[in-house]
């Protein structure tokens, strides 16, 4: 069974005819009963006001609403949920655990290839854009281009690395130099150093 409201993306002649080719009943709601439906509601009123931070966040215009809400289902597809105990539903659709790693920040600044044809050598080979989603899995990138205000698909990016406060510190060997902020020992500590050998 199938539960929808009266919209005509579900109730149409085409959709009725393949619920009945297939043992499936629709149900829908009573007119202007949206509680009637309430998962779907919810989810809908989440996925909205995820892609209304991200827009807002980066102040971003308003046109790219659309992109902002896939990239809230993206990630909510990619993320655990009450429904789904100790699971994600991407992993429960395709029966295995989703790649993470990848996925990045809503309107986040994004390196694009200059693929214009016979580029001079002396202008960027990159350009920098917006990112406004991921385009099947990690292959390629949905970015907004600043200057000429449209939409495009590319695979050849870079994301700048970001530097966290609480990054671990990469591990020194013989003969590299320290950290600029280590200070060297001073005359006490090196005379305690000293007593604790002997």
């Amino acid at each position: 069974m199938v539960h929808t409201d009266n919209g005509r993306e579900y109730v149409n002649k085409h959709l009725i005819r393949w619920c009945n080719e297939n043992g499936i009943k629709l149900q829908t709601t009573v007119p202007h009963t949206p509680e009637q439906n309430g998962v779907a509601e919810r989810w809908n009123r989440l996925v909205v006001e995820l892609g209304c931070a991200m827009i807002f966040a980066h102040n971003l215009p308003s046109e790219l609403w659309t992109d902002a809400m896939k990239h809230a289902t993206y990630i909510r597809n990619h993320a655990f949920t009450q429904s789904i105990p100790n699971g994600t539903p991407y992993q429960k659709w395709f029966n295995k655990r989703p790649d993470i790693l990848y996925i990045q920040e809503f309107g986040h600044e994004v390196w694009i290839l200059n693929e214009e044809l016979n580029p001079s050598k002396l202008e960027p080979h990159a350009i920098k854009h917006m990112f406004l989603g991921h385009e099947d899995g990690p292959h390629g990138i949905r970015y907004y281009d600043t200057t000429k205000r449209t939409i495009k698909v590319s695979c050849n990016y870079c994301f700048p690395c970001i530097e966290t406060p609480n990054m671990t510190p990469e591990r020194q060997f013989e003969g590299e130099q320290g950290n600029k902020n280590d200070k060297p020992p001073s005359d006490d500590q090196n005379k305690q150093n000293n007593m604790n050998k002997k």
